[in-house]
């Protein structure tokens, strides 16, 4: 979701706007990069944000700005598309709801209108494994290093660069495809969609 939906990091986006930006920013490019190990990086960068109303993160997400030729081709193969976010499914569902595809998400317990834990965080390439046992052909998109085991596993791997550093390095050794631009990804897209 992040980068290759999005046109920014969202965790990074609701931390600029509540001011925090430097407890969150390194964590989340550690993270992309795989300097930091997702999992520990997403849970420090989840108690950060955290303290903050839900409803209000929710809404904030949900207008982040989106990769729009990407945001196009979800609206016109939905049956085909499902976003795989680390992501907890609380901030995200107003996002999901506005794209209007399949998601998988981490998930969190809320109470008080606020994050108190973590309860599941997202293993990409499960999500992979189970629609290839469904009998489906996966095409995976990624730029972080945290896609990077549910890219090796994927029928066709496309590591994305739309965002500044990206995609990880760690990524271009698994994928079959690379793209930098948007347009020419796309046209990737559809060319597969229709295969």
């Amino acid at each position: 979701m992040d980068g290759t939906v999005t046109a920014r990091e969202t965790l990074p986006m609701i931390a600029e706007r509540y001011g925090i930006l430097g407890q969150v920013e390194g964590l989340t490019r550690g993270a992309v990069q795989g300097d930091v190990p997702f999992a520990e990086s997403f849970e420090k960068r989840v108690a950060v944000l955290g303290r903050l109303p839900v409803d209000e993160v929710s809404r904030l997400v949900a207008q982040a700005p989106l990769h729009g030729l990407v945001a196009d081709f979800i609206a016109g193969h939905r049956e085909q598309c499902a976003i795989v976010t680390s992501n907890l499914d609380c901030w995200c569902d107003g996002l999901m709801a506005k794209l209007h595809c399949r998601a998988h998400c981490s998930s969190a317990q809320v109470a008080g209108n606020r994050v108190q834990a973590i309860t599941h965080i997202l293993c990409k390439q499960d999500v992979v494994a189970a629609y290839q046992a469904a009998g489906d052909t996966v095409v995976f998109l990624g730029d972080g290093h945290n896609d990077r085991e549910a890219m090796s596993r994927a029928d066709v791997a496309i590591a994305v660069g739309l965002l500044p550093g990206t995609p990880a390095a760690s990524l271009i050794g698994v994928a079959h495809h690379v793209f930098h631009d948007e347009a020419a990804l796309c046209r990737q897209l559809e060319a597969i969609a229709h295969q």
